[in-house]
């Protein structure tokens, strides 16, 4: 408009009429977008107050359900105005894990392996299992049962061995995030045990830690049956499936929580 008026000296009407802009909106002075936009601003600050992880295409959604209608990209533009936009998380890469000859110890309590399995309750409900194994003679020395296990909770668990029967020379993991949680790692330096990852999607080089963590109630080879001393006689978990050679099904975790640790290794394992 200022250029059509001053450079060519053309009429204001003109003017308005060859880029097509009303001549009360170029009278009318421009509003700040803080004011313009008040009552979006407003909106979306009480949306993401108590949950700041909420992305653009949630705040819409919400806002819809609401009954608030304003145009999906007016409401990107305050949105990045007020730097809600959130950083999308970069893809943590792993180290380069080299391909070692896998190392057979000659001795016990030298060499372990932890892993991970998982399963689902009656209900439904997943829960998984965290076991760690001997690899000299594939002895389960423990086996913890929860819904979710953590770094501090592996960290717990090794000192739990630790007082049981020390801790070994080399520990050998797979890639998981509980393996390389600071917290885990540090207190594995500071213990003087080294942590040995395998290459990603090798799961083949912990051959003992995955030949023994078979899902109960999915293994292909048959569970071997506990000896009387390991399972009371009229477990009501235990003693009606020991009968029939199959692993029990738990409607509750507190219902695997409660076999006791010698029946768990010899059953499983």
């Amino acid at each position: 408009m200022r250029y059509l008026v001053e450079v060519h000296a053309r009429p204001l009407r003109r003017s308005c009429r060859c880029v097509g802009l009303s001549r009360a909106a170029w009278y009318q002075p421009p509003l700040d977008w803080t004011v313009r936009d008040a009552e979006l601003i407003a909106a979306l600050a009480k949306l993401v107050e108590h949950r700041p992880s909420r992305g653009f295409w949630k705040c819409r959604k919400v806002l819809r359900r609401q009954g608030r209608h304003w145009n999906h990209k007016r409401i990107y533009r305050v949105y990045k105005a007020m730097r809600l936009n959130l950083r999308r998380a970069a893809k943590r890469r792993l180290p380069t894990r080299e391909r070692v000859p896998l190392y057979v110890p000659r001795y016990p309590d030298t060499v372990w392996s932890g892993d991970f399995m998982s399963d689902a309750l009656a209900c439904g409900r997943r829960f998984r299992t965290f076991n760690v194994t001997d690899d000299f003679n594939r002895e389960a020395l423990h086996i913890e049962i929860d819904t979710s296990i953590t770094s501090a909770r592996l960290v717990r668990i090794f000192e739990h061995l630790r007082l049981e029967r020390g801790l070994p020379q080399v520990l050998r993991t797979d890639n998981g995030p509980e393996f390389l949680g600071e917290v885990f790692v540090e207190w594995a330096r500071a213990n003087g045990m080294a942590i040995q990852y395998i290459q990603p999607g090798k799961p083949n080089q912990t051959p003992t830690s995955n030949v023994s963590s078979h899902i109960p109630g999915r293994s292909a080879r048959p569970a071997p049956v506990p000896d009387a001393g390991a399972c009371p006689r009229g477990h009501p978990l235990v003693d009606d499936r020991i009968q029939r050679r199959t692993p029990p099904r738990f409607a509750r975790r507190s219902d695997a929580d409660r076999i006791p640790s010698t029946t768990r290794r010899k059953f499983y394992f």
